[in-house]
Order: C-alpha cells, then sequence, then structure tokens
C-alpha cells in the first residue's frame, strides 16, 4: 500500500512538474514574441525617422541649391548682353535644373509619400482611389474604421499602392475592395478585386513579380503575414501586429 501510494504521489508530482514547466515554456514564448513586436516596431520608427530626415535633407538641401541655380541663370536670360548661343545654353540648362527638381520630388515621394504627411494613410488612398476611378474607370471601395499606427502607415500605402497597380495591369478588374481593420494590437488588410485571377508564385517569378516581391519584402519588414488566393479574382489578406 505503501509503495502504491509513493507511486500515485511521484506520478502527481511529476504530472505538477510538467505542467509547470509547460506553463514556463509558454510564458517564454509569448515574452520572445511581444519583444521581437517590439523589435520590430523600433525598426520600423526609425526607418521611418530616417526616411522623413533624408526627404527633408534632399527636398530643401539639394533642392535649395538648384533653385538658387535657375534663380541666377533666369537672371543672366533677362539680360541684354547674351548672345544667341549663350541664351539657347541658358535656356537647356534651366530645362534640366526643372528635370533635376522633378527627380528630386520623385525621390523624396519614395522615401515618404507627401500625401501621407499631409492627410495620413487614409487620404493617401483617397488620392490613390481618385486616380484609379478616373483614368482607368476602376470602381473602388475602401473603408478604414480606426486611425493606423504611424509606424504602418508608409508601408501599407506601399503595399495598397503595388496592388492597384497590379490589378490594373494583370486583372482586367472593374471592382476593387480595401478594408483596413485595427483592434487588439493587430491589424488586418484586406484587398480583393473581381479580375482574371493569378498563380501568385508564378507571377512573383517571372520579370513582371517586382511589385509581388516588394510586398513579400514589405510584409516581411513588418513581421507581417499575407495570405493570396483566388476567388472570381485576387484576394490578399495581411496580418500584423504593432
Amino acid at each position: 500500500m505503501e509503495i502504491e501510494l509513493i507511486i500515485i504521489g511521484g506520478s502527481f508530482t511529476f504530472l505538477i512538474l510538467t505542467l509547470l514547466f509547460l506553463h514556463l515554456i509558454i510564458r517564454f514564448r509569448k515574452k520572445i514574441a511581444l519583444n521581437q513586436i517590439d523589435f520590430y516596431n523600433s525598426l520600423i520608427q526609425c526607418e521611418l525617422s530616417e526616411r522623413k530626415r533624408m526627404a527633408k535633407e534632399i527636398h530643401d538641401g539639394i533642392g535649395g541649391l538648384l533653385g538658387m541655380a535657375k534663380f541666377h541663370l533666369s537672371y543672366l536670360n533677362s539680360t541684354s548682353d547674351i548672345n544667341p548661343n549663350q541664351l539657347n545654353d541658358i535656356n537647356n540648362s534651366i530645362k534640366l535644373i526643372d528635370l533635376a527638381n522633378e527627380e528630386i520630388r520623385n525621390i523624396s515621394n519614395i522615401l515618404l509619400p507627401a500625401s501621407i504627411g499631409r492627410f495620413g494613410l487614409n487620404g493617401a488612398i483617397e488620392d490613390l482611389i481618385k486616380i484609379y476611378t478616373t483614368q482607368f474607370q476602376i470602381q473602388l471601395c475602401f473603408d478604414c474604421c480606426n486611425e493606423i499606427p504611424n509606424s504602418l502607415q508608409a508601408n501599407l500605402y506601399r503595399i495598397v499602392s503595388e496592388l492597384l497597380n497590379n490589378s490594373r495591369k494583370h486583372s482586367k478588374c472593374s471592382n476593387i475592395e480595401i478594408d483596413v481593420i485595427t483592434g487588439a494590437n493587430k491589424l488586418i488588410l484586406h484587398y480583393s478585386d473581381n479580375g482574371v485571377g493569378f498563380d501568385f508564385n508564378h507571377m512573383k517569378n517571372n520579370t513582371q513579380g517586382n511589385g509581388l516581391i516588394n510586398i513579400e519584402n514589405r510584409v516581411t519588414l513588418l513581421n507581417g503575414k499575407l495570405i493570396h488566393k483566388n476567388n472570381n479574382g485576387s484576394i490578399f489578406d495581411f496580418e500584423f501586429q504593432f
């Protein structure tokens, strides 16, 4: 009888220790997951701050110098003691400066979309919707209930922009639906169109798949999840923690 009690007691103790060990493992994994989220959020925030700084430096620094150069050339252009050849050279230089300014605006917009800085993610996507509705005759439905964390806005904008461009080029769709849902430190982005659909991996691995690769890279950077499927068109579902 004593031996049986010892065996039962030992088994019970072993069970308790096993449950305690599993509990500690679960807590440890949760702590690691939370630390990873904090790390990615910090990384994204640093990248966003650096993008803002670089965009400002390029716009204010190089853009300002080009503006001064154009002003001086325009002043020389207005003087009367310039021969036709010099006048032609000055006009060509002014045109080159204008092209350089346009490139600076494009680079600054790549680093940080200007519409996000002015209107936030919602306003920036609504600007895209106006373009696709008027120029490409595509009907878009966009719904975003809550505020989007600043750390996600620029990358989400790029993802949506790439998806819209992909639908326009390849899907032959007439309707697109975009839904953004936030809650419990989680963001869900749902994107769907009524086009012909495509093989995600095949498209990604050919010369037309750079946009999809960019999307995957951004999802990886944000430590998110991406699911694609075809069902009367293309459906993309993204999930991000913040």
